[in-house]
């Protein structure tokens, strides 16, 4: 990790922040909600309590549960997120986003006989990153840019990737910024095995080998990009509000039917 020698930790924010912040500990499951979605009240018998966790809507269901909420957007909110979860007591990290579905042929995208379309969900394994985003967390050559999940999520990708309209792709490609997904680079992701486009999954997979942790992606498909001559971006945000809903509702449930499970 290269971050032994940085002059801002955790450690020494929080204790800076403390007294004006009154931030209490997490829940050891962390959900990072991405999804421009409300958090549910409640999920069967438990009811969500709501607090503040440094600027983020942290909604809390018992002791095994904690969504983060109104986080902004891209690899620097998460990467914030994530160190400060962690260090308030979060053990594993569930991150649900949305994501664009790169689409080379005219009528759907294929991998592998699995048509993605808006509304299909995908739990990834893999990423690939800008590398000027790993050489801050892991000590790896610059033309490595594919970043597996954690080898020991699989338990936990076990339980949330049991949502409807799963399809299953392998690789997604993490942005660094907004508005960059030229035609060029779209080709070059899909080159290297990316079929789906996101801004954090890759943050999520760097952070979670760095620091030895569990996590796990949940992408909900909301719109289409076609590279070409002719490129063109087909935007199904508002149509896909509903699967957004229930992509967070039955994440939430099995989670907490299965917290037994994961200690």
């Amino acid at each position: 990790m290269n971050k032994t020698k940085a002059l801002i930790t955790p450690d020494r924010l929080a204790q800076a922040l403390g007294a004006a912040t009154n931030e209490t500990r997490l829940a050891p499951i962390v959900i990072f909600n991405f999804l421009n979605q409300p958090v549910p009240k409640s999920i069967g018998i438990l009811t969500a309590t709501k607090d503040s966790f440094f600027g983020a809507h942290a909604t809390r269901f018992g002791d095994e549960l904690t969504v983060l909420s109104n986080l902004g957007l891209g690899s620097p909110s998460l990467a914030f997120y994530f160190e400060m979860a962690l260090h308030y007591g979060a053990q594993k990290f569930i991150l649900l986003g949305q994501a664009g579905a790169i689409v080379f042929e005219e009528a759907s995208m294929r991998d592998g006989g699995n048509t993605v379309e808006p509304g299909h969900v995908v739990f990834p394994t893999a990423a690939l990153a800008a590398p000027s985003l790993i050489a801050q967390y892991l000590d790896l050559p610059d033309d490595n840019r594919r970043i597996e999940r954690p080898q020991n999520s699989g338990e936990l990708d076990g339980l949330v990737s049991r949502n409807t309209n799963v399809v299953a792709i392998e690789t997604v490609w993490s942005t660094g910024a907004l508005f960059c997904e030229t035609p060029a680079r779209l080709a070059q992701a899909h080159a290297q095995g990316a079929q789906l486009v996101d801004m954090e999954t890759a943050t999520l997979f760097t952070l979670g080998n760095c620091f030895k942790v569990p996590t796990v992606a949940g992408l909900l498909v909301t719109d289409v990009l076609k590279p070409g001559a002719h490129p063109t971006w087909q935007p199904h945000i508002r149509e896909t509000v509903e699967a957004r809903r229930i992509l967070l509702q039955n994440t939430c449930a099995a989670l907490l039917r299965s917290t037994a499970q994961l200690r």
